[in-house]
């Protein structure tokens, strides 16, 4: 069999029972790039994948090691699904970096692109039609993903289902019994939500503005790919209620490699400090951002702002937020500065991506 990296052959799925088949369908739509897992290889030189929640066997001429992610693009031939394996090497890398052009000018702020089609849900459930069932389902998926969240439990659940997260999550279900409450969490993930609607609404213009947003979202997912390669910081996007519309908060998550080798080694005794920088844009404040190091003993809270009277109204409140940051006797320092609106944004260029600057995916200095 030849490497993965040789990726000129596709895996063919073998068929499969009627009501999988159905379902399978819904997911791979032609052209769509999702993520896979070998999860066995098979006596006949065949392999079983994970797709989602999906167990498929399937053909191939590549040598698939069991535990073996990968990302991969559908290729329907007739009633026969191919799926491409894509990644930056292997003599199939172009279509990776061709996808990638294809979804860099859909990664608008998911709170806007989110916003956007539920007014156009909650227009089209004011006219008589057929499918109320289906629009309502959708606009209630919509406005859940779209809370303040009160602590960090209900922000972390915010954020697993953002749909950013969504292939990870059902990659995670494949390897273990999938109780009913797992696969109902995973249902009313955003991702989920819109991949229900592109499967249950006719085709229409309500159609077409659920596959533009599902767009945006994967393109999102494609960047955070291309800076994982690149050893960038993840960008986690979280939709947010700001007065009659919505906007976007974008969390960077650094890689914590050096942390994680000092810990596998044993070398050092000094704890690795978790770095965050939360960027969001509310109508009333204008933009704000927070730059967060945190580790058992302290939390250190840096906020800046570009308008004065926000600075000073912070800078009052700074002691009573870091009571509330503060947690079974950590210390907790919060500081206010004014900054220019360069200093302040966060997520301004969210393509400079050394892979895509590297390999000429798009110019990001015009």
């Amino acid at each position: 069999m030849e490497p993965v990296a040789a990726q000129s052959h596709p895996i063919a799925l073998r068929p499969v029972a009627a009501g999988q088949a159905t379902e399978l369908a819904h997911l791979l739509r032609d052209g769509r790039v999702l993520a896979g897992e070998v999860l066995q290889t098979l006596a006949d030189g065949s392999v079983l994948l994970g797709i989602g929640r999906h167990r498929v066997p399937a053909d191939t001429h590549l040598r698939l090691d069991p535990g073996h992610r990968f990302l991969f693009q559908v290729e329907a031939a007739g009633e026969q699904f191919l799926l491409r394996i894509l990644g930056p090497g292997g003599t199939d890398g172009a279509a990776f970096w061709r996808y990638l052009r294809a979804v860099i000018g859909l990664d608008r702020p998911l709170g806007e692109l989110m916003h956007e089609l539920a007014a156009r849900v909650r227009a089209e459930l004011g006219r008589p039609g057929q499918g109320l069932e289906a629009l309502q389902r959708l606009l209630s998926g919509l406005e859940r993903a779209v809370a303040l969240p009160r602590g960090g439990a209900e922000l972390r659940a915010l954020l697993a289902r953002s749909g950013v997260l969504y292939e990870s999550a059902l990659c995670a279900a494949v390897g273990r019994a999938v109780s009913p409450e797992v696969l109902d969490e995973l249902g009313r993930d955003l991702k989920g939500e819109l991949l229900r609607a592109l499967s249950d609404l006719p085709d229409g213009p309500l159609k077409e503005a659920v596959s533009r947003a599902l767009s945006g979202l994967e393109a999102e997912q494609l960047l955070n790919l291309a800076r994982a390669h690149s050893g960038e910081a993840q960008v986690l996007s979280l939709p947010l209620p700001d007065g009659e519309g919505w906007t976007t908060a974008r969390l960077l998550v650094p890689p914590r490699r050096d942390g994680e080798r000092r810990r596998e080694t044993g070398e050092g005794d000094a704890e690795e400090p978790l770095r965050l920088v939360l960027g969001v844009s509310f109508s009333r404040t204008g933009p704000l951002r927070a730059e967060l190091v945190s580790t058992r003993a302290a939390l250190g809270v840096r906020i800046l702002a570009t308008r004065p009277e926000l600075v000073a109204r912070l800078r009052r409140d700074a002691d009573a937020l870091a009571s509330a940051l503060g947690r079974g006797g950590r210390e907790v320092r919060v500081t206010v500065a004014e900054a220019s609106l360069a200093e302040v944004e966060v997520g301004s260029r969210l393509v400079d991506i050394p892979l895509l600057c590297d390999n000429h995916v798009m110019d990001v200095s015009g």
